[in-house]
Parts: structure tokens; C-alpha cells; sequence
């Protein structure tokens, strides 16, 4: 009898001994999760801010290039007209549809006026600086681009290639450009010899350019035998920016 108690005592142990060490496994495997959720939570917070800075630094770039376009233009007197001050506009002794279109870049040498022009268009003839005068030549359109420096900046003359063979001295062209140049791109043959002869013969002077002296120029037997009975005037001699020049108007 007691062998049977015995027994029974050791299956109550071992229930017990059993059931305390399932309960020690539950709690050991229990533990774990708690500190497995916290750092989850912790790491997804600074991923919303990180990702909105992303987006703006993208956006900054691309609205770059944007701020840094450079305006273009089609040709000359495009560029002309919408980078310099208009001063007036010189009408034709012999045609009154062949102008000169004067304007003015305050505070600008005319070095630097030429070279803005230059690289925005390559000319079909750049003559070299002489006396404070230069002379670029363009032929889409047919302009004639003359600069006149002072003391207190440029002055841009834009002549129409008919302007130019009608009204202007060759003496302007002297240390500029070569006559024969003069020549071809007016479409005159000796086209120096017959406007001299036309300038000096009976009326005075030819044009001087924007600034530089007046005087007249006759109209019957001009170079482009658009001629009339009668006298063109010149304005008179002036030596300031705001100076002589065929015929004006606005």
C-alpha cells in the first residue's frame, strides 16, 4: 500500500514540475514581443519629413532653369530695338522710304555695344574701331549698324542699305571700311567717286552720321537716279550727341 502512494505522490510532482516549467516557457516567449513593437513605431515617425524635403529640393531644381532662359531674337533690328533707347528717326533726302533709326546706350563704351551686337549675330562685314567709329554691316535684313562713341556713351545707327547709298559722304568710311567694299554690298559701281561728286557738286556736304556735321546733299543725279528738282536739306553742323542728319522725323 504504501508502494502505491509512493507512486502517486511522484505523478502529482511530476504534474506539477511539469506545469511550472510550461508557464515559465509562456512567459520567456511573452516578453520578447513587448520589446519587438516599441522600436517599429519609433522608426516610421522621421520618414514623413524627409520625404517632403526631397520633394522641395525637387521642385527648387527644376524651377532653375526656368529663372535662367536667355531671350532670343530673329535678327539685328530685333535686338536693336529692344535693348537700346530710341532717339529718333532720320528720314531720306532722296527716298523717303529709306530711313536711319537712331538709338542710345547710355554709359556704354562702344566696345561694348559692338560686342553685345556681334555675338548676339554674326555681320557679313565688322569694320575696325577708328576715331570713335565702327561700322557693322548685316544683310538679313540689309542694315548698316553704325556706332559713334562720346564721352557719355553710344550712339546705334541703324541705316537702311538705301539710306546709306543715298545720303552718306564716303569720307565717313575713311579708315573704316574699303570702298570697293562699299561697292558691292550698295550694288554701285565706284559708288565712292559718283556720291562724292554728288555731295560737293553745288549743295555742300553729304551726311556725317548721327552726331557729326550737316550741311545738304543734292537729290537730282543721285547715285540711285531717284532724283528730284528739288534741294533736300540737311540739318546743320551740330558737334553733340543730339546732332546732324537728313530730313528729321519720328
Amino acid at each position: 500500500m504504501l508502494r502505491g502512494i509512493g507512486g502517486t505522490f511522484v505523478v502529482i510532482l511530476l504534474l506539477i514540475v511539469s506545469a511550472c516549467g510550461t508557464n515559465n516557457e509562456v512567459s520567456q516567449f511573452e516578453e520578447p514581443e513587448i520589446v519587438l513593437e516599441e522600436p517599429k513605431q519609433t522608426e516610421q515617425k522621421p520618414t514623413e519629413p524627409i520625404k517632403q524635403q526631397d520633394e522641395e529640393n525637387s521642385q527648387e531644381q527644376v524651377e532653375q532653369p526656368v529663372e535662367e532662359q536667355v531671350k532670343s531674337y530673329d535678327n539685328v533690328q530685333d535686338f536693336i530695338i529692344d535693348n537700346y533707347e530710341y532717339v529718333e528717326t532720320i528720314n531720306s533726302s532722296t527716298n523717303s522710304g529709306d530711313i536711319s533709326s537712331v538709338y542710345r546706350a547710355n554709359a556704354k563704351s562702344l566696345i561694348q555695344v559692338s560686342n553685345d551686337i556681334v555675338n548676339q549675330f554674326l555681320p557679313r562685314d565688322l569694320s575696325d574701331i577708328h576715331d570713335g567709329k565702327q561700322v557693322i554691316i548685316y544683310d538679313n535684313p540689309q542694315y548698316f549698324v553704325v556706332l559713334t562713341e562720346d564721352g557719355e556713351g553710344t550712339n546705334i545707327e541703324l541705316a537702311e542699305y538705301g539710306f546709306v547709298r543715298d545720303n552718306f559722304s564716303p569720307d565717313f568710311f575713311d579708315g573704316l571700311l574699303l570702298l570697293w567694299v562699299l561697292d558691292e554690298v550698295l550694288d554701285v559701281d565706284d559708288w565712292g567717286k559718283k556720291q562724292r561728286n554728288r555731295c560737293y557738286e553745288g549743295y555742300g556736304d553729304c551726311y556725317h552720321g548721327y552726331g557729326g556735321t550737316g550741311g545738304s546733299v543734292r537729290s537730282k543725279g543721285s547715285v540711285s537716279s531717284k532724283g528730284s528738282t528739288s534741294k533736300p536739306d540737311f540739318r546743320g553742323y551740330s558737334s553733340s550727341v543730339r546732332g546732324g542728319g537728313p530730313g528729321s522725323g519720328k
